[in-house]
């Protein structure tokens, strides 16, 4: 009875005012259509930030697929990290609140590329400049950026080297009237609201790549750690170090290389993110497919400079956002295709060695001897295992 007389009582409003009603309806649909319109080339539908043109779906003259843009903040984001495409190389510009820090410079013929984006996203003055370490394709452009941009503070690790390369950075340095110095496992600073803290080194190594300074960045909750070509010795000094490494995103030392990037170090940070800076069709074949496995293993998602290009990642409201989706390529620099092994293997416990369930070699071992493990190969080759030579796991 209710529902009748309310239904009655809808019809006669509707009938009574139905002119009104299409009126401001009318209206409505009119503000709508002005709202999406763009005027003197302005559209407040445009995001502030955007994405580099190459980094739409296509396929370059290599054959390598350029994944979709990921969603990007339409507002300008506080603090940016862009892992900047130097090709076999590194170089990585963080923002943070009008702040901004640059973490290696790329190779001798990259300064001018380094230059050139820095002057793209309106860097006139770093707060920070870190040479990780003393190789090439890391501090190569150090000397172009100090020769063209201000810097506030300029760190470098303790290792030297006679080299022209290094050399140079130094000269650039005598030249601005400036000085670096050398930041200890422990120290702090910050990039606007962004703590820095450095990680590594732990100790001197003979060897650059340990020596490299390694630092995590905190901002809004989140963490990214920077680990230079910090190697399996740096990352177990690290570890045994009991700093707190727990983080979001890891930007993988040493290009991906085998050499780097250990289980149990992974596992301690245990990231969902991983950024991985190579060049294509690089000689040393990085990413090695190890590293893409031991990854791919913990569910880690990666982002490739040299499938890529660019990548760029931003923190809003304590959110990770990434200017693209992660790369889908596990193809080592070789072009190589790694394949995730996701069974058992078979560990004989008195020759150490590993197996698939499916060697023939297997019903040799001896039930005392013979263990059933769900772990990836990476692990077991850390813990002292090697791979049967007949079935090859």
């Amino acid at each position: 009875m209710v529902n009748r007389l309310l239904r009655r009582c809808y019809r006669r409003f509707f009938r009574k005012h139905s002119v009104l009603i299409l009126v401001i309806l009318g209206f409505f649909v009119l503000l709508g259509g002005l709202r999406s319109c763009s005027f003197g080339g302005y559209s407040n539908n445009t995001p502030v930030i955007t994405t580099k043109p190459e980094q739409t779906s296509s396929t370059q003259n290599s054959g390598t697929t350029i994944t979709e843009p990921a969603t990007v903040p339409e507002q300008a984001s506080d603090f940016e990290i862009h892992f900047i495409d130097v090709g076999q190389g590194d170089s990585t510009l963080i923002k943070c609140d009008n702040h901004y820090m640059l973490i290696d410079a790329g190779d001798n013929d990259k300064g001018k590329v380094v230059i050139d984006y820095l002057n793209s996203q309106n860097v006139t003055k770093l707060d920070y400049l870190i040479g990780t370490h003393p190789d090439s394709d890391h501090i190569g452009g150090l000397d172009t950026v100090i020769d063209n941009i201000e810097c506030d503070n300029i760190l470098l690790s303790s290792k030297v080297s006679q080299t022209k390369t290094f050399n140079d950075v130094l000269t650039a340095i005598e030249n601005a009237n400036n000085t670096y110095s050398v930041p200890n496992i422990g120290d702090t600073f910050y990039l606007g609201d962004a703590k820095v803290s450095v990680i590594g080194p732990v100790t001197e190594y003979e060897d650059n790549n340990n020596n490299s300074i390694a630092v995590i960045v905190e901002y809004s909750g989140k963490k990214i750690a920077f680990m230079g070509d910090t190697e399996k010795e740096g990352e177990n000094d690290i570890l045994q170090s009991g700093i707190n490494i727990d983080v979001d995103v890891i930007k993988i030392g040493h290009h991906g290389s085998r050499s780097s990037s250990t289980n149990a170090f992974l596992s301690a940070l245990s990231p969902e993110y991983a950024i991985i800076s190579c060049g294509t069709d690089n000689s040393y074949g990085h990413p090695h497919p190890e590293t893409h496995l031991t990854l791919r293993s913990m569910d880690i998602q990666i982002y490739r400079t040299d499938v890529q290009g660019t990548v760029i990642m931003y923190i809003n409201n304590g959110n990770i956002i990434f200017n693209m989706n992660p790369s889908t390529n596990y193809k080592d620099g070789d072009g190589v295709e790694a394949v995730l092994y996701t069974g058992n293997y078979i560990l004989n416990t008195k020759t150490k060695k590993f197996h698939y369930p499916t060697c023939e070699h297997v019903n040799d071992i001896s039930d005392n001897n013979k263990e059933t493990i769900a772990q990836n190969r990476n692990f077991l080759i850390e813990q002292g295992y090697t791979p049967c030579g007949s079935c090859k796991p």
